[in-house]
């Protein structure tokens, strides 16, 4: 008996069954990637319909800091969503997703999910890493993480101002 392909055989399909367990937020994909904005709704709250559904059947709000926490796996840009913030992107009007990933590789995932920005400008220092990329009249994604080499969490989303 071989027991060496027996264990990798096992060992894969065990990852490949906790890979196929995590959703894809494809509504929070949208508003995080600016293409589309939870102010084109407010006069039409059908529009919100959809999201607000999303919502209140993937995330649970966190009574401490007001965010919402996945209650299952849930990914964007099939990076593991740690916490979304559905109005707000830092201080400003928005919608943000804090993801389990280091910030190039998300800066990667957006470009090659074919995001064509008017403008862009990066930024990086000794604390903090930061892009901003224009898209439109009032929709910019921006990224944001700590320099520090221990983090592992960048935070992603469009800011509406």
């Amino acid at each position: 008996m071989k027991i060496v392909p027996i264990l990798f055989v096992v060992s894969l399909a065990m990852s490949l069954s906790t890979f196929a367990h995590a959703a894809e937020d494809t509504i929070a994909l949208k508003l995080m990637t600016c293409q589309t904005s939870w102010l084109d709704w407010k006069d039409n709250p059908t529009l919100a319909e959809p999201f607000n559904k999303q919502l209140k059947a993937s995330y649970r709000i966190d009574d401490e800091d007001g965010t919402y926490k996945p209650i299952g796996s849930m990914t964007v840009l099939a990076k593991k969503v740690s916490r979304v913030y559905p109005n707000t992107m830092g201080q400003g009007l928005g919608f943000a997703v804090l993801v389990d990933a280091k910030f190039e590789a998300v800066r990667g995932a957006l470009a090659k999910h074919g995001m064509k920005p008017i403008h862009q400008q990066c930024n990086i220092d000794e604390y903090t890493k930061s892009c901003t990329f224009v898209m439109g009249n009032k929709k910019t994604i921006l990224l944001y993480a700590d320099a520090g080499t221990k983090n592992q969490q960048t935070l992603v989303g469009c800011s509406y101002e």
